[in-house]
């Protein structure tokens, strides 16, 4: 029996070891993860004011519903600038194409939406 007392001490030091190799790699694996995205969220060089003006963008899609939103405007912003043009799409009179130009500081990116037009003129 005192041949187990001694297989005894000796797992509990190699489980000792081995759970502290388990947790090394785990924590090492979380390290990973976290500095990858981290990576990639800083990768994409776009700024707070950029979300900002897509976000507008968005607000304003909503509101697609006067006939005031069918007109060229600008729009300016205290960090950002909005250029909102209208043109018909495949010569169609009753589909738009919406296209937003948004200009920060250090960018210039255009998105192009296509929106049913169901006003009459009158």
């Amino acid at each position: 029996m005192s041949w187990l007392k001694c297989f005894k001490a000796v797992a509990f030091k190699a489980s000792s070891i081995l759970e502290s190799a388990l947790t090394i790699a785990i924590i090492s694996i979380c390290i990973l993860i976290v500095t990858t995205v981290y990576v990639k969220v800083f990768e994409t060089g776009n700024s707070v004011v950029f979300y900002k003006a897509k976000h507008k963008i968005s607000e304003l899609l909503l509101d697609a519903n006067d006939i005031e939103f069918f007109k060229n405007q600008e729009y300016d912003f205290k960090t950002y600038r909005l250029v909102k043009e209208i043109e018909d799409f495949n010569e169609n009179p009753f589909v738009k194409k919406v296209v937003f130009t948004i200009a920060t500081n250090n960018k210039r990116r255009k998105f192009s939406y296509i929106i049913n037009y169901h006003f009459e003129t009158e």
